[in-house]
Protein backbone atom coordinates (compact mmCIF):
# COMPACT_ATOMS: atom_id res chain seq x y z
CA UNK A 1 0.00 0.00 0.00
CA UNK A 2 1.81 3.66 -1.37
CA UNK A 3 1.13 5.82 1.57
CA UNK A 4 0.62 9.46 0.27
CA UNK A 5 2.90 12.01 2.40
CA UNK A 6 0.29 14.59 3.76
CA UNK A 7 -2.39 11.22 4.35
CA UNK A 8 -3.07 10.21 7.29
CA UNK A 9 -4.55 6.77 8.70
CA UNK A 10 -7.99 7.30 10.82
CA UNK A 11 -5.92 5.96 13.64
CA UNK A 12 -3.22 9.00 13.33
CA UNK A 13 -6.36 11.73 12.69
CA UNK A 14 -8.50 10.63 14.95
CA UNK A 15 -6.64 12.19 17.97
CA UNK A 16 -6.73 15.64 15.66
CA UNK A 17 -10.58 15.43 15.14
CA UNK A 18 -11.11 14.41 18.26
CA UNK A 19 -9.60 17.40 19.66
CA UNK A 20 -10.98 19.65 16.61
CA UNK A 21 -14.06 17.99 18.19
CA UNK A 22 -13.65 19.02 21.74
CA UNK A 23 -12.76 22.81 20.17
CA UNK A 24 -16.24 23.22 18.88
CA UNK A 25 -18.38 21.83 21.99
CA UNK A 26 -16.58 24.61 23.63
CA UNK A 27 -17.90 27.21 21.68
CA UNK A 28 -21.51 25.24 21.44
CA UNK A 29 -21.26 25.35 25.51
CA UNK A 30 -20.45 29.37 25.02
CA UNK A 31 -23.83 29.79 23.52
CA UNK A 32 -25.52 28.49 26.84
CA UNK A 33 -28.75 27.39 26.31
CA UNK A 34 -29.27 27.18 22.82
CA UNK A 35 -26.23 25.65 22.36
CA UNK A 36 -26.96 22.75 24.42
CA UNK A 37 -28.65 20.57 21.93
CA UNK A 38 -25.76 20.70 19.91
CA UNK A 39 -23.28 20.39 23.12
CA UNK A 40 -25.16 16.99 23.75
CA UNK A 41 -24.75 15.66 20.26
CA UNK A 42 -21.23 16.33 19.83
CA UNK A 43 -20.55 14.88 23.78
CA UNK A 44 -22.38 11.59 22.24
CA UNK A 45 -19.87 11.57 19.07
CA UNK A 46 -17.06 12.29 21.04
CA UNK A 47 -18.23 9.31 23.93
CA UNK A 48 -18.58 7.05 20.75
CA UNK A 49 -14.94 7.52 19.42
CA UNK A 50 -13.28 7.24 22.37
CA UNK A 51 -15.33 3.92 23.25
CA UNK A 52 -14.91 2.73 19.45
CA UNK A 53 -11.12 3.07 19.89
CA UNK A 54 -11.11 1.02 23.12
CA UNK A 55 -13.17 -1.51 21.37
CA UNK A 56 -10.51 -2.10 18.24
CA UNK A 57 -13.72 -2.42 16.21
CA UNK A 58 -12.70 -1.06 13.09
CA UNK A 59 -16.20 -0.46 11.40
CA UNK A 60 -16.77 1.38 14.80
CA UNK A 61 -14.15 3.16 14.71
CA UNK A 62 -14.68 4.31 11.08
CA UNK A 63 -17.86 5.80 11.91
CA UNK A 64 -17.19 7.53 14.82
CA UNK A 65 -14.50 8.96 12.75
CA UNK A 66 -16.68 9.79 10.04
CA UNK A 67 -19.20 11.55 12.54
CA UNK A 68 -16.63 13.39 14.24
CA UNK A 69 -15.24 14.80 10.95
CA UNK A 70 -19.09 16.31 10.19
CA UNK A 71 -18.78 17.89 13.07
CA UNK A 72 -18.85 21.95 12.47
Amino acid sequence: MVKRDNADSVGDDMPKQQARARDVLGHYRAIGPPGAFGAAMIERDLREAEEAMASGDIVRIVRAYAALKEIK
